[in-house]
């Protein structure tokens, strides 16, 4: 089994690993809260206590959203230090958020678990997948530059009221869409695309196709994605020749 799908395993039977930290970090960060709001001292002081007791409460309310399987995609993607987090400048509560949970003990063990085994079957991955992570990179970035012009285009246009809640749901899903897309394993994409292809028109009619497939078929379908693995293909077609069959013995 390709390495890809084997982490994709893994990524599904971390769910309810993510869930369970994210109840205990949510926890601690309420009574955090809580005894901000109790400290006293001089106005300066309280008025300090209280923004950071609003910023907890909006790094809760991003801990609850978080999707489990984007964490995890972050976490085996890169080790996340949460000082480093921290101290970017420009670090979104989302960022913060995921690096809560990669850097919680239990989490980050079986996170280097997973690395661990992955590491072991990373000889058994197709060369076409391997040849294709720095193109399903750059088309990546291409897709959420342009995601992110739509989100601007939306949060800017000029609306009628009953047309302002429809522009506001299309900007939530996008801004989920590019937050998963970051986070999405190049080796997954390009399996999935080998797998058979993706009807995108369709996918994005289905109510009820998630934020991941979405994501992952904006990038399998951009046609410079399509290109490239043909080519790959039919490259690896010229170099390994289908060998004859022999006849079974009996």
């Amino acid at each position: 089994m390709p390495a890809a799908l084997n982490l994709s395993n893994e990524v599904v039977k971390m769910r309810a690993e993510v869930k369970r930290v994210k109840v205990l970090i949510i926890r601690k960060l309420t009574r955090q809260m809580v005894a901000l709001k109790k400290k006293k001292g001089t106005e300066a002081i309280l008025e300090r206590n209280q923004r950071r007791a609003a910023r907890l409460l909006e790094e809760i309310h991003v801990l609850k959203a978080l999707e489990p399987d984007s964490v995890t995609k972050a976490a085996l993607q890169s080790d996340i230090s949460f000082e480093k987090v921290c101290q970017k400048k420009d670090a979104s509560l989302s960022e913060r958020a995921t690096a809560r949970i990669a850097t919680h003990p239990e989490f980050s063990k079986r996170i280097q678990s997973i690395k661990a085994a992955s590491s072991i079957e990373t000889h058994s991955t197709p060369a076409e997948v391997v040849r294709m992570r720095k193109e399903v990179k750059k088309i990546r970035v291409l897709i959420i530059r342009n995601l992110t012009q739509q989100i601007t285009a939306l949060k800017k246009a000029k609306a009628k009221e009953s047309e302002l809640k429809g522009n506001m749901e299309a900007v939530a899903r996008l801004q989920k869409e590019v937050q998963v897309l970051r986070t999405l394993l190049p080796d997954q994409v390009t399996t999935r695309a080998l797998e058979g292809n993706t009807d995108l028109e369709k996918l994005f009619q289905d109510p009820e196709s998630s934020t991941m497939e979405r994501a992952t078929a904006r990038i399998t379908a951009h046609p410079r994605f399509v290109k490239k693995l043909q080519d790959l293909s039919k490259q690896s077609r010229f170099c390994h020749p289908r060998a004859k069959q022999q006849p079974h013995l009996h």
